[in-house]
């Protein structure tokens, strides 16, 4: 939820946020995703079923992106 809140608070928009979720809990993230979509922000959730670790959900987060550039936020 910090991470959705900061996000809303930018004021740069020209954004999308891709989520890798690797938890089993969906109730969990969608309440943080719903504040962002009501924001205007473009979100994407990338569910990591076979999760390895952080690495290899952010690599799957990122095959998605279509951004000239990415950053990862990790909370």
């Amino acid at each position: 939820r910090r991470a959705a809140r900061s996000l809303v608070a930018q004021t740069f928009r020209d954004f999308e946020w891709i989520v890798a979720d690797q938890s089993q809990d969906d109730d969990a993230v969608e309440p943080a995703l719903a504040a962002v979509r009501t924001a205007g922000i473009p979100v994407s959730l990338c569910r990591v079923v076979d999760a390895k670790g952080m690495e290899s959900a952010s690599n799957q987060a990122l095959a998605r992106a279509g951004g000239a550039y990415v950053t990862f936020l990790d909370d």
